[in-house]
């Protein structure tokens, strides 16, 4: 008898496809995010203004006087291209941080074991944890803003340990005859 325990995002699919899948929704919400940005930025009007400081006027460059002599002269074209670059530049690092990330497939108890896989990079990682050796703990932290965050560990010697989100988890009743103790501290927490 399999009883679920967890469910993580894009559970259906394996690890290759899936980092696939997570990248490519990195990099287009990514994009979508800048390319928003430099809309909104577009619209805003110049900004200038005088100081009433020492140094007097603050000048961007595009008050400044053209001088014909001076080596520099950026064109206009192309003048947006360093940051647009640099943007593009990070949007490819940011998007690798989620489809390379440990990330949970799904945890499922049988009789005699809990059984959490999860994805690493593009290879599946299952982690078997004996039901009557394991240590099933209750935690809970309050977030700057975000209220209460309640979760469970499985711990079992040296292996990695399992750590399940317990705020809006499906599963309750299930964990309610793996780990009847932590779960009913859990609901006696107050709200």
């Amino acid at each position: 008898m399999e009883l679920p325990l967890a469910q993580g995002l894009l559970p259906d699919y394996p690890c290759g496809e899936r980092t696939v899948v997570l990248f490519v929704a990195s990099v287009i919400g990514l994009s979508c995010f800048c390319a928003l940005f430099f809309w909104l930025s577009r619209m805003l009007p110049p900004m200038t203004w005088e100081s009433s400081g020492r140094f007097g006027r603050v000048a961007y460059l595009d008050d400044l006087p053209q001088n014909q002599n001076s080596s520099w002269h950026p064109d206009p074209k192309t003048a947006g291209s360093a940051p647009v670059g640099l943007f593009a530049l990070s949007i490819l690092i940011a998007s690798l941080v989620p489809p390379f990330s440990h990330s949970l497939l799904s945890i499922v108890a049988t009789d005699t074991s809990i059984i959490g896989t999860s994805c690493y990079m593009a290879s599946t990682e299952r982690d078997v944890f004996d039901r009557a050796e394991a240590h099933i703990t209750y935690r809970y932290d309050y977030g700057r803003n975000h209220g209460r965050i309640d979760w469970l560990e499985v711990r079992q010697g040296s292996n990695r340990p399992l750590i399940v989100s317990l705020n809006r988890n499906r599963y309750l009743n299930n964990w309610a005859q793996i780990a009847p103790d932590a779960i009913r501290e859990y609901r006696a927490q107050p709200d």
